[in-house]
């Protein structure tokens, strides 16, 4: 389904792309990413960290295609854009799965993060960092 579809659907509401909102989303990502790579954080707050870097990225590239995500369902659909921006179906399938345990780490449960999940979603996130600004950049050199 398209993007427009969704903010059809009233899951995604129409924005103006701005190239400083973008910016400042990507900055967020980094800043996150360098933050879970800080010596002696739990496995649950790296996790934490490099999953709110990957939403960012999600809602640069919505951002970068005229859209924000509407709040019910918000990071389900910011996850789940990345099929239309990304094109990357597999990664967004395990990023669905990070999503929920995600849920089960902030409102449920601490501690269940392993090292090797950690280090993953940290490998996982720069992956979709780099595409994004990729894609972006090939975004920006189109519009111009």
């Amino acid at each position: 389904m398209s993007l427009e579809k969704w903010a059809e659907n009233g899951w995604l509401k129409t924005a103006e792309p701005d190239d400083a909102d973008i910016e400042s989303l990507l900055s967020v990502a980094e800043r996150n990413i360098r933050d879970s790579h800080v010596k002696g954080l739990s496995d649950d707050s790296v996790f934490m960290l490099a999953y709110q870097a990957i939403l960012s990225c999600a809602s640069a590239l919505l951002l970068a295609r005229g859209f924000r995500s509407a709040s019910k369902g918000q990071h389900y659909y910011s996850i789940e854009s990345l099929r239309e921006t990304l094109h990357n179906d597999e990664q967004v399938n395990v990023l669905q799965q990070i999503r929920k345990k995600r849920n089960t780490i902030q409102y449920e449960q601490a501690g269940i993060v392993s090292p090797s999940e950690a280090l993953r979603i940290q490998e996982l996130t720069d992956e979709i960092l780099t595409s994004t600004k990729e894609i972006l950049c090939r975004h920006t050199s189109t519009d111009t």
